[in-house]
């Protein structure tokens, strides 16, 4: 196989380390300490975002009432000019 490595000329490499088995597991602990705090202040931010955006939207809903129903009222005035232009609608 071309590019792939035979056991031969493979290379082990390891990392010692200093520390402890019980130390280890104390950083791991804070670590995932940290890990739960970094989660729930992303949570809470989320949350104030989405609050945020929806009380924004709240203000100007009359207004995206208004814009939806002017879109109706023209989707349904373009159907009404295709059919009449389809068919025979304007000769009767």
């Amino acid at each position: 196989m071309k590019g792939s490595l035979s056991m031969r000329t493979q290379k082990c490499y390891t990392v010692r380390s200093d520390q402890t088995e019980e130390q280890l597991w104390v950083h791991h602990v804070d670590l995932m300490k940290m890990n739960d705090h970094c989660e729930q202040a992303l949570k809470d931010i989320f949350h104030m975002v989405v609050s945020r955006l929806l009380s924004e939207i709240y203000e100007h809903i009359h207004c995206l009432y208004k814009l939806s129903d002017a879109v109706s009222m023209l989707d349904m005035l373009l159907s009404l000019a295709h059919a009449c232009t389809v068919s025979d609608y304007g000769n009767v």
